[in-house]
């Protein structure tokens, strides 16, 4: 399916939860590009992906720019039967299933960041942590949270204290509209 233009003003799209915009691929792809630096290939999971609407713009443009080591991979939990499959961006080999919200993904194990887009429970982003924290060789390094100012106070624990990372940062003007929110969590550097 072709890709809606986005512009630097964040838009509400009919089968997307989050607003986005051309400013929020570039923020995102400016925080994990920092946050990711150092290594060849850097796995970007998201959680939740839906309809890979926002995923497939930010793996257009990682893919057209020179020198990127940035891919991403949405997870979805699988439809029923003959339910017509919510993924209608992303293709095949950027886009996994699982079973439910309450199994992680086995691909988080390879995921230099995970992203949750309008997350329903904090508990989904706490298996996804504990999973790392779980993992010694866990090449984790970011966590970006998206979702509705309304819901933050709701999630801002989960991503508080968390073992090796530092502080919650928020970014202003990030490319979303005025009630919804960026919130990312960076990995300490290892002494």
């Amino acid at each position: 399916m072709d890709l809606p233009h986005l512009g630097d003003a964040p838009r509400r799209y009919p089968d997307f939860c989050l607003s986005i915009s051309a400013r929020l691929i570039r923020t995102l792809t400016d925080v994990l590009t920092s946050a990711c630096s150092g290594r060849e290939e850097n796995l970007v999971i998201s959680v939740g992906s839906g309809s890979g609407l926002l995923e497939a713009h930010m793996q257009s443009l990682w893919s057209s720019s020179p020198g990127c080591n940035l891919t991403i991979e949405g997870v979805e939990v699988r439809t029923a039967g003959q339910a017509r499959p919510v993924n209608r961006y992303l293709s095949e080999e950027h886009y996994t299933t699982v079973r439910g919200t309450f199994e992680v993904s086995p691909r988080a194990r390879e995921a230099s960041a995970l992203m949750f887009v309008y997350p329903r429970e904090p508990v989904l982003i706490q298996r996804y942590l504990q999973a790392a924290r779980e993992d010694e060789d866990s090449p984790l390094r970011t966590v970006v949270w998206l979702g509705p100012k309304a819901d933050w106070d709701t999630f801002d624990e989960c991503l508080q204290g968390v073992p090796g990372f530092g502080s919650v940062e928020i970014p202003g003007d990030c490319g979303v509209v005025e009630y919804e929110m960026m919130a990312v969590l960076t990995r300490l550097p290892l002494s």
